[in-house]
C-alpha cells in the first residue's frame, strides 16, 4: 500500500521578531548598523532578508548567517529563534 503522508521540509531557522528586536536594541543597532556589523564579521546579511526576519519570516535568514547576526548582537543563536525555529536544532 502507498504512503500517502507528505514529504517531510527540512529545517528552517525561524527568528523571533520580538527576541530580535530586542537584541538589536540593546546593541543600540539600527537594520542597517546590524547589516553593517555582519558584514565586517565577514558575512553579508541582505537588507530584504533582514526585513522578512524581523516580520517572522521561516528560512529568512538561513543556518550559514545566523551565527554571525547572533555574534554581531552578541547573543545565543537560540535565544533569536521561536520554539517552532528550535526544533531542528
Amino acid at each position: 500500500m502507498p504512503s500517502t503522508s507528505a514529504p517531510r521540509r527540512p529545517w528552517v531557522p525561524v527568528i523571533d521578531p520580538r527576541a530580535l528586536t530586542l537584541a538589536m536594541a540593546r546593541k543600540g543597532y539600527s537594520q542597517r548598523a546590524l547589516i553593517k556589523k555582519c558584514g565586517e564579521l565577514g558575512t553579508g546579511i541582505d537588507r530584504g532578508n533582514l526585513h522578512r526576519a524581523m516580520h517572522g519570516q521561516p528560512g529568512a535568514i538561513g543556518v550559514a548567517k545566523l551565527p554571525a547576526v547572533a555574534n554581531a548582537l552578541g547573543v545565543d543563536v537560540a535565544e533569536l529563534l521561536t520554539d517552532h525555529g528550535r526544533a531542528g536544532t
